[in-house]
């Protein structure tokens, strides 16, 4: 699973990121689930809240890649 904020004015979709990522990593290292969100939730330090992005779940539609 791959938790993405796009930029604003930027475009990508799951497929295309899926498709990036295997190209450039190891096959376990893909996600096979790409989730769009509007912000990362950050600490005051600047480090990512990896429990509350589970928590909290999608703000837009994921797409399963498909093996």
């Amino acid at each position: 699973v791959a938790y993405v904020s796009l930029k604003s004015g930027r475009h990508a979709t799951a497929e295309e990121l899926i498709a990036f990522s295997r190209d450039r990593l190891a096959a376990y290292k893909c996600p096979r689930t790409i989730h769009f969100v509007a912000d990362l939730p950050k600490t005051q330090s600047g480090k990512i809240r990896r429990a509350e992005l589970r928590r909290t779940g999608t703000t837009e539609p994921s797409a399963p890649s498909k093996d």
